[in-house]
């Protein structure tokens, strides 16, 4: 909780709840926040949430984070949290996307639904990782307004519905977006490409092209 943009919280082996890194003007281009495992791989062990009961980590428009060397080891019985790792602007709340956010060398293992799960969310770069035995769905899912993402070098292992799901789902963006404050007067969705495109144009104008969840999926 103390720390700052620029710092690195270095974590010797053992086993450790979860956190949440949320939004901090601190955290900025040339001053990421790193979290990094010490030891060898697999002997820096987080096991349990924190904060919130869903996740081990939590992003919650936060930015400029790195997760290096972690291993998020889930209950593999379908009866723990959710899922390893969220990126979530939780924009109906913030206003904001997740973005600027680096998983390298983590193994998230077992968990009840997702090794990674993000929505709207940018820029983000996942390698290097391993995500295995997901217990009803996928290793890892990127979903709903969620841009430029890379993902390379990595290994999806024995998961129940699949290593790998990218969706990207205007319907559920929108339905988020709108109920942002700002979208307030908008008409009530009514099933129609015009009052999609509406949305769109409103959105861009409130929020900037790819600055808010628009279900494009950008990059």
């Amino acid at each position: 909780g103390a720390a700052k943009g620029g710092d690195v919280v270095a974590i010797r082996p053992g086993r450790y709840a979860g956190f949440t890194v949320g939004d901090d003007s601190t955290m900025r281009d040339g001053a990421f926040l790193g979290v990094v495992a010490l030891g060898a791989p697999g002997e820096v062990i987080i096991d349990r949430p924190l904060s919130d009961p869903s996740w081990m980590i939590y992003v919650r428009a936060g930015h400029h984070v790195i997760l290096d060397g972690l291993a998020l080891l889930g209950s593999r019985d379908g009866k723990g949290p959710r899922g390893g790792i969220m990126i979530d602007g939780a924009f109906r709340a913030t206003g904001q996307l997740a973005h600027h956010v680096v998983v390298r060398n983590v193994w998230s293992d077992g968990h009840r639904k997702w090794g990674i799960h993000a929505t709207d969310s940018r820029t983000v770069l996942v390698q290097d990782s391993f995500f295995t035995r997901s217990f009803e769905e996928h290793g890892v899912y990127v979903s709903d307004g969620s841009d430029d993402w890379t993902l390379r070098r990595n290994v999806f292992f024995a998961n129940n519905a699949g290593g790998l799901q990218i969706n990207v789902d205007p319907l559920a963006s929108f339905e988020e977006a709108v109920e942002h404050p700002r979208f307030a007067g908008h008409p009530r969705h009514d099933g129609t490409r015009a009052w999609a495109e509406l949305t769109l144009k409103r959105g861009d104008e409130l929020f900037g092209a790819n600055g808010w969840p628009d279900g494009r999926g950008y990059n």
